[in-house]
């Protein structure tokens, strides 16, 4: 069974409803009208009449991501079959000059690792993992992105295209929604791993919304964001601002972005740890215990 998650923006909450006391970013969202993603529904912010363009603005620029979501999708059925590799094969195309630092090379050793943990013990979980990247779809990223790509998410893609390969988009009143495979969620908390096409989705969309609501430190340009949850503006973001020092950074719907890591491999390696030794006091995993269950990754 699968979840659905539609591209819409529910009714606006009570005018109120207070923000938690200390919460900064929530008092921001009524300072600011209620920032929140294009990408995601609004959630737990407070709404008045002032902040009705905000949401008229939401309402119209949501449809047009849905339809960018829907081409997104077809072209990955359209490539998808002709190209697909099972989880175990990802690399195929990965060469030294891909990998490139240290951090690229733990990267590509924890992940395969998780990926041989995914195979053995959560086969579903395994058979949601992308395809591995390829170099047109490198170029893409890197052209939408300015730079290069970061050497450790460059060798990361290489192996596995994200984490979605089993989603389908519907059609459904109004408009479409993404239905989300559960195996799709491979990270605690139930986060995605972003393939090349959602990242640049996903940035530019950021980075659109930062600048509707005139605030550049909502999202800068240097954040990539690498992992997501659909049901809430909650996720991962690698930090290009330092060279080659990719710091990874936790973003949430009630605070700014904030250091989760030092680097990619960090984060990896704990989770490749977490899953062998069936963890929850891992450095990264939250809380979270790994569990299988219908053969797919579960976290309890």
């Amino acid at each position: 069974m699968q979840e659905i998650v539609t591209v819409s923006v529910p009714p606006w909450p009570s005018a109120t409803a207070d923000p938690p006391s200390g919460d900064r970013r929530a008092q921001q969202h009524q300072q600011q009208g209620g920032r929140r993603s294009r990408l995601r529904s609004p959630r737990g912010s407070s709404g008045s009449p002032s902040r009705m363009p905000l949401r008229q603005k939401l309402q119209e620029l949501l449809p047009h991501h849905a339809d960018r979501l829907a081409l997104q999708l077809l072209e990955k059925k359209a490539g998808g079959l002709a190209n697909a590799v099972l989880p175990s094969e990802g690399g195929a195309n990965l060469n030294n000059s891909d990998i490139g630092s240290a951090d690229a090379m733990h990267v590509v050793s924890s992940w395969k690792r998780i990926v041989r943990w995914l195979e053995q013990n959560a086969p579903a979980s395994a058979m949601s993992l992308g395809r591995p990247a390829t170099d047109n779809e490198i170029r893409r990223l890197r052209v939408a992105l300015g730079v290069p790509v970061p050497k450790p998410l460059e060798a990361w893609l290489r192996l596995n295209n994200g984490s979605t390969a089993r989603d389908e988009l519907v059609a459904i009143p109004g408009g479409h929604a993404i239905e989300i495979a559960k195996t799709s969620s491979i990270f605690p908390g139930g986060e995605i791993f972003l393939d090349c096409q959602s990242i640049e989705e996903s940035r530019r969309d950021f980075l659109d919304f930062a600048s509707d609501i005139g605030d550049e430190e909502w999202w800068r340009a240097s954040w990539i964001p690498i992992t997501t949850r659909y049901d809430g503006h909650y996720g991962l973001i690698l930090d290009s601002s330092h060279g080659s020092n990719f710091a990874i950074l936790e973003y949430s719907e009630s605070d700014f972005a904030r250091m989760y890591a030092t680097s990619l491999s960090d984060v990896l390696t704990s989770l490749a740890v977490t899953l062998e030794e069936g963890r929850s006091d891992g450095a990264f995993s939250r809380g979270y215990r790994p569990d299988v269950e219908d053969q797919r990754l579960v976290w309890r």
